[in-house]
């Protein structure tokens, strides 16, 4: 764990056959299985992670060790210690995204060019049109 707190957002999960439609609803998906070493779920928050992570409305912090041996020493307020066993990924989220929703999502992406552009220094090699 960092010395500094890390920052998770609680966000819906998707599936990638949900997002291949909504980019290109007419694409005819192959099902390949799963190959080695690919994950079914991403693990945003490890158990591990866990013993030291706190809840709050729209997201999780999880504190460095030396935040919680000092008591209370920049700990947000009003969070609230997650369970002992708690985990948060894709697997156990309550919360999923349709195709449809995708779509919605997609179609208010700005422009590829506008994307590119704002990037600045960050850009891409090879992100050129």
């Amino acid at each position: 764990i960092s010395e500094s707190p890390s920052f998770i957002g609680k966000v819906p999960s998707c599936k990638v056959t949900d997002l291949a439609r909504a980019i290109h609803p007419a694409a005819e998906l192959t099902e390949t299985g799963i190959r080695p070493g690919e994950k079914l779920h991403e693990v945003m928050l490890t158990e591990d992670e866990a013993r030291a992570a706190f809840e709050y409305d729209d997201h999780y912090v999880v504190y460095p060790l030396r935040y919680l041996e000092e008591p209370r020493t920049g700990i947000r307020p009003g969070g609230v210690r997650v369970p002992d066993g708690f985990d948060y990924s894709s697997s156990s989220n309550k919360e999923w995204l349709t195709s449809d929703d995708l779509a919605r999502l997609l179609k208010d992406l700005p422009p590829r060019d506008e994307l590119i552009a704002s990037a600045g220094p960050w850009q891409a090699e090879g992100a050129e049109a």
